[in-house]
Protein backbone atom coordinates (compact mmCIF):
# COMPACT_ATOMS: atom_id res chain seq x y z
CA UNK A 1 0.00 0.00 0.00
CA UNK A 2 3.03 2.55 1.16
CA UNK A 3 4.46 1.55 -2.09
CA UNK A 4 1.34 2.68 -4.00
CA UNK A 5 1.06 5.65 -2.09
CA UNK A 6 4.97 7.33 -3.25
CA UNK A 7 4.22 5.93 -6.82
CA UNK A 8 0.42 8.56 -6.94
CA UNK A 9 2.90 11.03 -5.05
CA UNK A 10 5.94 11.21 -7.41
CA UNK A 11 3.26 10.85 -11.07
CA UNK A 12 1.23 13.97 -9.72
CA UNK A 13 4.60 16.12 -8.72
CA UNK A 14 6.02 15.21 -12.04
CA UNK A 15 2.91 16.55 -13.64
CA UNK A 16 2.93 19.54 -11.48
CA UNK A 17 6.29 19.91 -12.74
CA UNK A 18 5.72 19.51 -16.63
CA UNK A 19 2.99 21.78 -16.49
CA UNK A 20 5.00 25.13 -15.26
CA UNK A 21 5.55 27.30 -18.58
CA UNK A 22 9.52 27.68 -19.33
CA UNK A 23 10.05 31.50 -19.02
CA UNK A 24 13.95 31.19 -20.36
CA UNK A 25 13.64 32.30 -23.80
CA UNK A 26 11.35 34.56 -23.28
CA UNK A 27 13.53 36.01 -19.98
CA UNK A 28 16.60 36.46 -22.51
CA UNK A 29 14.88 38.01 -25.19
CA UNK A 30 13.88 40.73 -22.76
CA UNK A 31 17.18 40.94 -21.21
CA UNK A 32 19.01 44.36 -21.60
CA UNK A 33 21.86 44.37 -24.09
CA UNK A 34 24.94 46.86 -23.73
CA UNK A 35 25.96 46.05 -26.57
CA UNK A 36 22.81 46.59 -28.67
CA UNK A 37 22.61 50.07 -26.96
CA UNK A 38 25.56 51.37 -27.57
CA UNK A 39 26.50 49.96 -31.39
CA UNK A 40 23.79 52.61 -32.23
CA UNK A 41 25.92 55.22 -31.77
CA UNK A 42 27.42 57.58 -34.68
CA UNK A 43 30.29 58.42 -33.65
CA UNK A 44 32.90 56.04 -32.06
CA UNK A 45 36.18 57.95 -30.12
CA UNK A 46 38.50 54.97 -29.43
CA UNK A 47 42.50 55.94 -28.91
CA UNK A 48 42.05 59.12 -27.88
CA UNK A 49 43.67 61.59 -25.91
CA UNK A 50 43.12 65.28 -24.48
CA UNK A 51 45.65 67.79 -24.85
CA UNK A 52 44.52 71.37 -23.22
CA UNK A 53 45.93 74.66 -21.79
CA UNK A 54 43.70 76.69 -19.22
CA UNK A 55 44.40 79.52 -17.04
CA UNK A 56 41.72 80.03 -14.79
CA UNK A 57 40.45 76.77 -15.12
CA UNK A 58 37.36 77.60 -17.52
CA UNK A 59 39.01 75.13 -20.53
CA UNK A 60 40.00 72.62 -17.90
CA UNK A 61 36.43 72.28 -17.23
CA UNK A 62 35.79 71.35 -20.63
CA UNK A 63 38.21 69.30 -20.72
CA UNK A 64 37.47 67.20 -17.88
CA UNK A 65 33.73 66.50 -18.65
CA UNK A 66 34.69 65.41 -22.36
CA UNK A 67 37.33 62.58 -20.60
CA UNK A 68 34.30 61.71 -18.21
CA UNK A 69 32.11 61.23 -21.53
CA UNK A 70 34.80 59.57 -23.36
CA UNK A 71 37.54 58.01 -21.15
CA UNK A 72 40.12 59.41 -23.54
CA UNK A 73 43.49 59.98 -21.55
CA UNK A 74 44.22 63.48 -20.27
CA UNK A 75 46.58 65.85 -19.99
CA UNK A 76 47.17 69.48 -19.32
CA UNK A 77 50.07 72.19 -20.90
CA UNK A 78 52.13 73.67 -18.52
CA UNK A 79 54.70 76.70 -19.65
CA UNK A 80 58.33 76.28 -17.99
CA UNK A 81 57.26 79.94 -16.75
CA UNK A 82 54.02 80.45 -15.88
CA UNK A 83 51.33 83.21 -16.93
CA UNK A 84 50.94 85.68 -13.83
CA UNK A 85 46.98 84.82 -13.09
CA UNK A 86 45.68 89.08 -12.91
CA UNK A 87 43.83 89.82 -15.82
CA UNK A 88 45.51 92.76 -16.27
CA UNK A 89 49.15 91.38 -16.21
CA UNK A 90 48.19 88.54 -18.35
CA UNK A 91 46.35 90.44 -20.87
CA UNK A 92 49.58 93.02 -21.47
CA UNK A 93 51.75 90.36 -22.27
CA UNK A 94 49.89 87.82 -24.21
CA UNK A 95 48.96 91.37 -25.90
CA UNK A 96 53.11 91.47 -26.62
CA UNK A 97 53.85 87.81 -27.81
CA UNK A 98 51.42 88.01 -30.14
CA UNK A 99 52.62 91.43 -31.70
CA UNK A 100 56.16 89.64 -31.37
CA UNK A 101 55.34 86.27 -32.73
CA UNK A 102 56.62 85.19 -29.33
CA UNK A 103 55.59 81.49 -28.03
CA UNK A 104 56.43 80.28 -24.29
CA UNK A 105 58.37 77.34 -24.05
CA UNK A 106 56.43 74.34 -22.45
CA UNK A 107 57.25 71.56 -19.96
CA UNK A 108 57.46 67.91 -22.00
CA UNK A 109 54.01 66.06 -21.50
CA UNK A 110 53.58 63.15 -19.96
CA UNK A 111 52.30 60.98 -22.58
CA UNK A 112 53.48 59.51 -26.48
CA UNK A 113 51.18 61.61 -28.81
CA UNK A 114 52.15 59.28 -31.29
CA UNK A 115 50.14 56.01 -29.69
CA UNK A 116 46.94 58.10 -30.38
CA UNK A 117 44.54 58.30 -33.38
CA UNK A 118 42.32 61.04 -32.01
CA UNK A 119 43.47 64.32 -30.46
CA UNK A 120 41.07 66.72 -28.59
CA UNK A 121 43.05 69.76 -28.21
CA UNK A 122 41.70 72.63 -26.03
CA UNK A 123 42.76 76.23 -25.46
CA UNK A 124 40.98 79.81 -23.81
CA UNK A 125 40.66 82.72 -26.66
CA UNK A 126 43.04 85.18 -26.22
CA UNK A 127 42.47 88.37 -28.03
CA UNK A 128 40.51 86.48 -30.65
CA UNK A 129 43.38 84.01 -31.09
CA UNK A 130 44.12 80.37 -30.08
CA UNK A 131 46.30 80.62 -26.65
CA UNK A 132 50.31 81.28 -27.47
CA UNK A 133 50.83 77.85 -25.09
CA UNK A 134 48.42 75.59 -27.72
CA UNK A 135 49.63 77.14 -30.37
CA UNK A 136 53.42 76.63 -29.58
CA UNK A 137 52.13 72.46 -28.59
CA UNK A 138 50.67 72.37 -32.12
CA UNK A 139 53.70 73.79 -34.11
CA UNK A 140 56.27 71.52 -32.15
CA UNK A 141 54.24 68.41 -32.36
CA UNK A 142 53.91 65.66 -35.24
CA UNK A 143 49.89 65.97 -35.73
CA UNK A 144 50.06 64.92 -39.33
CA UNK A 145 47.24 62.15 -40.26
CA UNK A 146 45.66 62.38 -36.36
CA UNK A 147 42.26 63.35 -36.04
CA UNK A 148 41.74 66.64 -34.39
CA UNK A 149 38.64 67.58 -32.61
CA UNK A 150 39.51 71.45 -31.03
CA UNK A 151 37.17 73.02 -27.96
CA UNK A 152 37.52 76.35 -27.21
CA UNK A 153 36.55 78.80 -24.10
CA UNK A 154 35.76 82.63 -23.98
CA UNK A 155 35.06 85.03 -21.34
CA UNK A 156 34.24 87.31 -23.98
CA UNK A 157 35.89 87.52 -27.64
CA UNK A 158 35.53 83.97 -29.24
CA UNK A 159 38.28 82.91 -32.00
CA UNK A 160 36.83 84.64 -35.52
CA UNK A 161 37.66 81.89 -37.58
CA UNK A 162 39.26 78.93 -35.62
CA UNK A 163 39.38 76.17 -38.37
CA UNK A 164 41.25 78.66 -40.81
CA UNK A 165 43.66 79.07 -38.01
CA UNK A 166 43.95 75.37 -37.13
CA UNK A 167 44.21 74.61 -40.90
CA UNK A 168 47.50 77.05 -41.12
CA UNK A 169 48.71 75.21 -38.02
CA UNK A 170 48.18 71.77 -38.88
CA UNK A 171 47.75 71.79 -42.54
CA UNK A 172 48.01 67.42 -42.67
CA UNK A 173 45.70 66.76 -40.31
CA UNK A 174 41.95 65.92 -39.89
CA UNK A 175 40.25 68.51 -37.98
CA UNK A 176 36.28 68.29 -37.02
CA UNK A 177 33.98 71.00 -36.04
CA UNK A 178 34.80 72.82 -32.95
CA UNK A 179 33.24 73.27 -29.73
CA UNK A 180 33.20 76.94 -28.22
CA UNK A 181 31.83 77.95 -24.77
CA UNK A 182 31.74 81.27 -23.68
CA UNK A 183 30.90 82.42 -20.05
CA UNK A 184 32.45 79.47 -18.21
CA UNK A 185 31.76 78.17 -15.81
CA UNK A 186 28.53 76.44 -17.31
CA UNK A 187 25.34 74.81 -15.84
CA UNK A 188 24.68 72.92 -19.57
CA UNK A 189 28.47 71.69 -20.13
CA UNK A 190 27.68 67.59 -19.39
CA UNK A 191 24.79 68.55 -22.70
CA UNK A 192 26.54 70.63 -24.77
CA UNK A 193 29.31 68.41 -24.63
CA UNK A 194 27.39 65.55 -25.15
CA UNK A 195 25.52 67.12 -28.30
CA UNK A 196 28.74 67.54 -29.93
CA UNK A 197 30.19 64.65 -29.38
CA UNK A 198 27.17 63.20 -30.92
CA UNK A 199 26.96 65.13 -33.61
CA UNK A 200 30.70 64.70 -34.55
CA UNK A 201 31.99 63.83 -37.74
CA UNK A 202 35.57 62.62 -38.78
Amino acid sequence: MKKVIVALFLLLLLAACGSQPDNTEEADENAPNDTNENANSDTEITNAAIVYYSLTENTEEVAEEIQVQTEADLEKLEPVEPYPRAYSEVAGLVREQQEAGEFPELQDLDLNIEEYDTIFVGSPTWHGYISQAVQKWLMDTELADKNIIPFFTSGSQPIEDPQSDLRELLPEATITEELSMANSPRDDIEEEVSQWIENMEF
